[in-house]
């Protein structure tokens, strides 16, 4: 009996020394802060001792500190144990850490009493007391904003995408054909790595990692509107790490270049946004000097090519806390980023400021359930406006952290104009080696940028804004320089044109003797009309992939009626026809095929002549007697804008240098809605173009007009142009 009594006190002791001894170990890990190491531990010892208080309080702490949001939640129950059986051995940071649990439970009222009792309560010298005074400010904000949600919903990408790791940082052209992103499987040793999404039938999938060959953690930092060039985030030891730039290439990507010292200084440069003609680039960084944390600063690209001085973007964007990720829309001003400063409601928001008169409006907070009490970031927005992307570590996603996507507001739809382009030479045409350099019309200066087509498929992605009227200086290897008109609508809505070029050798019994070049545009400035029934299809695939992914057939097949009656914009994805073009040849041996100077600011460029592309392609060539020319009008427009009056100038010189040359003016309008409204709509379009011709000096007795409502032309050839205007034709009196 005595025996076996020595025996059971034996096994106690043991049993009592391996348990002191995790203890032990788990809080020698809670205390260097390595709280996964302890979380295990605290979670056997409070299941045989549930009521314990300092076993429950360092728990609570634990499931705070996790990068796992539905972790994090778990907080709560122990948490309000510890505080109600509080003793001399629970920290008074219980207060705090448990008005923390409360608000991630988006209990405001209770978050903000618990942090009201540990300011009361705590010395005010306690330097826990500045992150206690910020978890009030944020539990403030929340209470506000959370009160006005936004009624939006919010798409969890869902696999292949997202998985039970984290995605973060998505990246997307600008045409959102390519998404990047970061992905980490949190497993041992395993290192953060990039991923690529392409899409097929509206939905992402064939998600593929990419290799850079290097051994370190890589993510994603920026892409290039055209998805040509890709940013990426290399890590460095003792916390650092620098920014790489790698190029697209036949294979993939090629090997990355490292950023130079005006960008990566030594210290955390972290993540970086390009502006779409590239002059400009928006980076974070920890480096000594800022406002506190991270900052974001932005360099602007020199003559030479290099990278000029970093500005930091000061105390309007930056605060004492964290500003990451910034994304600048290719509007080129409006900015957004990631911060837990300014009015975060928790854990890092989303924000947006947008640059007016060169200085950034207040940061605005994009809003509850954009943002939540957990950690939402990495902001991308489609040209168009239209959708967003990001990623955060909410609950009830796939992993720890997911990408989401929204369609956003009507109102928040930018004007622009997306030029998705394609450079072929040869036969049969084939990718070629070409630079592209545009001149605004207006200052008769170069853009910044020189776009560089895609030599592997020929591809090129300009943006520009509404209303400017461009000239594109086209050199390709082994051709003439081609001087080629584009004329962008003064539209309040985004707009794209699909434009391909084809260059090939005039050949005549087996000798070269010339080269034709072939522009052809699909570009209707009512095609993307919000007001348009069509110009909603962008919203309709929008809404399609959210139903694929829901699975909801039904909804599917009535959306796919819908878009198949119209099928535009998917012809254009699958390297379609865009239109029948217009097309020139020059021959050597001719007066056409002689190269003529074309001055730009200081510089002068031998070209070809200049070819028109746009719809005043009608009004090229020699000004004859009872031919109709044209001049266009905005959608819904009875005003002549430039482009048109630039039209119209060289008619009037012939009139003018031919007196007794008369003017005849049909107006016309969209045959769709009120008869009587596109009735009076063509007349003043007609009495538009004779005031102009009379305002620069026409006699009025030369002239008539009249508007013919939705009616055709009764010249078959005028009668295929678009109805938004007036036609001229000039006859002998």
């Amino acid at each position: 009996m005595t025996k076996i009594t020595f025996l059971t006190l034996c096994v106690c002791c043991f049993f009592f020394s391996v348990k002191s001894q995790d203890l032990k170990k788990a809080d020698e890990a809670f205390e260097q802060g390595n709280f996964e190491q302890a979380i295990g531990t605290y979670q056997a010892l409070v299941k045989k001792s549930p009521q314990d208080p300092l076993l429950n309080y360092k728990l609570g702490v634990c499931y705070l500190k996790s990068k796992d949001a539905q972790e994090q939640l778990k907080a709560l129950a122990v948490l309000e144990i510890a505080k109600n059986k509080i003793n001399d051995q629970v920290p008074k940071r219980v207060y705090h850490y448990l008005g923390k649990a409360y608000h991630l439970h988006e209990r405001f009222d209770e978050a903000l009493k618990q942090f009201e009792e540990f300011k009361k309560i705590v010395p005010a010298t306690d330097k826990f007391q500045i992150e206690n005074q910020r978890a009030i400010e944020m539990a403030n904000n929340a209470k506000v904003i959370t009160a006005k949600p936004i009624k939006m919903p919010i798409n969890n990408l869902g696999k292949p995408i997202n998985t039970e790791g984290s995605e973060f940082a998505p990246v997307i052209s600008a045409d959102e054909s390519i998404l990047a992103f970061t992905y980490s499987s949190h497993k041992p040793n395993a290192k953060e790595q990039i991923m690529l999404a392409k899409k097929k039938n509206y939905v992402w999938e064939s998600v593929s990692p990419i290799n850079f060959n290097v051994n370190q953690n890589v993510g994603t930092v920026g892409l290039s509107a055209d998805g040509q060039k890709m940013l990426i985030y290399i890590s460095e030891p003792n916390n650092t790490g620098n920014i790489y730039s790698s190029l697209k290439n036949a294979t993939g990507w090629g090997t990355p270049e490292k950023l130079g010292k005006e960008i990566n200084s030594g210290a955390m440069e972290s993540a970086a946004s390009l502006s779409p003609d590239e002059t400009v680039m928006y980076f974070a960084s920890d480096r000594p000097g800022g406002f506190g944390g991270k900052d974001i600063y932005k360099v602007e690209k020199q003559a030479d090519g290099s990278w000029g001085k970093p500005q930091n973007l000061g105390a309007e964007i930056n605060t004492p806390f964290d500003e990451d990720a910034p994304f600048i829309h290719p509007d080129k001003k409006t900015l957004f980023f990631t911060s837990n400063g300014h009015n975060s409601i928790g854990g890092n928001d989303i924000f947006k400021s947008v640059l007016e008169n060169d200085k950034w409006s207040k940061p605005e907070n994009l809003g509850y359930p954009i943002n939540t009490v957990f950690n939402d970031g990495y902001f991308v927005i489609t040209a168009n406006g239209k959708k967003a992307y990001f990623s955060s570590d909410r609950p009830n996603g796939l992993g720890k952290q997911d990408i989401y996507s929204i369609i956003l507001p009507d109102e928040k739809t930018t004007a622009l104009t997306m030029v998705k382009g394609k450079i072929l030479a040869g036969t049969p045409p084939q990718p070629v080696q070409a630079k592209i350099r545009v001149v605004d019309k207006e200052t008769q200066q170069f853009l910044k940028y020189v776009y560089n087509p895609n030599p592997q498929t020929g591809d090129y992605l300009m943006i520009f804004p509404p209303g400017k009227n461009y000239d594109m200086i086209i050199t390709a290897e082994g051709y003439l320089p081609y001087l080629v008109n584009i004329n962008i609508p003064n539209q309040n809505y985004f707009h794209e044109l699909y434009q391909e070029i084809t260059l090939k050798k005039k050949m005549e019994n087996g000798k070269e003797v010339g080269e034709e070049i072939t522009i052809k545009n699909d570009f209707d400035p009512e095609h993307n009309n919000p007001n348009n029934f069509q110009g909603r299809d962008l919203d309709l695939y929008d809404m399609m992939e959210d139903i694929i992914q829901s699975e909801d057939s039904v909804a599917l097949a009535y959306l796919l009626d819908v878009i198949y009656k119209n099928k535009k914009i998917d012809e254009k994805e699958n390297d379609a026809s865009v239109g029948s073009g217009v097309q020139v040849t020059y021959l050597y041996a001719d007066s056409k095929g002689n190269l003529k100077p074309y001055k730009v600011a200081n510089e002068t460029i031998m070209t070809t002549d200049r070819i028109e592309t746009d719809d005043y392609s009608v009004n090229s060539g020699e000004v004859m007697l009872n031919k109709s020319y044209t001049a266009f009008f905005e959608t819904n427009s009875k005003q002549l804008n430039n482009r048109a009056k630039q039209e119209m100038k060289k008619f009037i010189d012939y009139l003018k240098q031919n007196p007794k040359v008369g003017v005849e003016i049909l107006g016309y309008a969209s045959s769709e809605g009120k008869a009587d409204a596109n009735q009076k709509l063509s007349e003043e379009r007609a009495k538009a173009v004779y005031d102009y011709f009379v305002s620069q000096g026409i006699e009025k007795t030369r002239m008539t007009y009249k508007g013919l409502g939705g009616n055709a032309s009764p010249d078959p050839e005028a009668a295929k142009r678009k109805m938004r205007r007036a036609d001229l034709r000039l006859i002998q009196k």
